[in-house]
């Protein structure tokens, strides 16, 4: 893995994206593993990822903790990222071609 991979697997666990998206592959059975090397087994906050997969797994949901965390992370994340990503959807709707001849677009 290279480091700009790992920053941006970190980028997404941190955001919340990654709790997020495993919510979604819970109903299915599946899940995203980030493999997380560390300097200390007594130190399960921090260290280095250096994989990430796809895994089955038989339980469903997370815990209230998880949840409430999931939702802070997550909702920090796109308040910080939303003028970005508001200058992006603005910038693309008038600049990219629109396959739907009956969608109009504001000028």
């Amino acid at each position: 893995m290279t480091p700009s991979e790992r920053d941006a697997w970190a980028e997404f666990r941190g955001s919340g994206l990654l709790w997020w998206v495993n919510r979604g592959l819970h109903l299915f059975g599946w899940c995203i593993v980030i493999v997380i090397e560390r300097d200390s087994e007594l130190d399960i906050t921090s260290g280095r990822i250096v994989g990430a997969y796809p895994a089955r797994r038989p339980f469903r949901g997370f815990d209230c903790e998880a949840e409430v965390k999931g939702f802070e992370a997550l909702t920090h994340h796109l308040e910080r990222e939303m003028p970005r990503l508001t200058a992006e959807v603005d910038d693309a709707a008038r600049t990219l071609p629109c396959p739907c001849p009956a969608t109009s677009r504001p000028t």
